[in-house]
């Protein structure tokens, strides 16, 4: 060695804890750069550890329906509307022969009752209106009686001036119609129909219905 390098020793540092070290920073460096990525991607680290589907068109809907409703002008009983039963049928107490007036019919005066009945169509899809007789059953008069006012009263119905049926008597009505309704009219929603309603004790009636009562359920059906 020369005089200049007396005194003079140099150190050497061990090649594999360097590498350590600068493998060490490149790595942190690395994930901080893909943090930063995923971060102006998409706003936050959660975003690949959860994922999210938002469906936003769902719904549900019910079908087209028919609904009844009747008013009359002239019957007592009100308003009556089947949308209101879980049914979707209605027991009315309007009366379409107008008994409950307390006018009863005379043959030496005034013989006939009109009730005039509208129905109308208040659900969301068409159908047809039709109309069936129940029975006639009497109540009262004389004890001897041999005649029945089901028998004589007569009923005549005429919806949108067309002839539905009779005139014919209270029984002969539900004869007629049991089982096979008769068509009145094809309704739209919203759209109404009236019909007309005319019961008629004859004047050749016979002494011994006095003071019966006859009583008929209509059963008016939107189908």
């Amino acid at each position: 060695m020369g005089s200049g390098d007396s005194g003079k020793h140099l150190v050497s540092r061990p090649e594999g804890k360097e590498d350590r070290r600068r493998g060490g920073w490149l790595w942190l460096a690395g994930a901080a750069g893909a943090g930063l990525l995923v971060l102006g991607v998409n706003g936050t680290l959660g975003a690949w550890s959860t994922a999210i589907i938002t469906n936003n068109t769902n719904t549900v809907e019910a079908v087209d329906s028919v609904a009844l409703q009747e008013t009359s002008a002239t019957a007592p009983g009100g308003t009556c509307t089947t949308v209101s039963g879980s049914d979707n049928t209605v027991t009315c107490a309007i009366d379409a022969y107008g008994g409950a007036e307390g006018s009863p019919l005379d043959p030496d005066g005034v013989n006939s009752n009109s009730e005039t009945l509208t129905f109308e169509n208040v659900g969301t899809g068409p159908g047809d209106l039709t109309l069936e007789a129940e029975s006639c059953s009497n109540s009262g008069g004389a004890p001897t009686a041999t005649n029945d006012i089901c028998d004589v009263v007569t009923v005549e119905i005429t919806c949108a001036s067309a002839n539905a049926y009779g005139p014919g008597a209270l029984s002969a009505f539900f004869t007629a119609t049991d089982g096979s309704p008769v068509t009145i009219a094809n309704l739209d929603s919203g759209d109404t129909v009236s019909c007309d309603v005319v019961v008629t004790l004859p004047t050749t009636a016979p002494a011994d219905v006095a003071g019966q009562t006859g009583t008929q359920s209509i059963v008016w059906t939107l189908s």
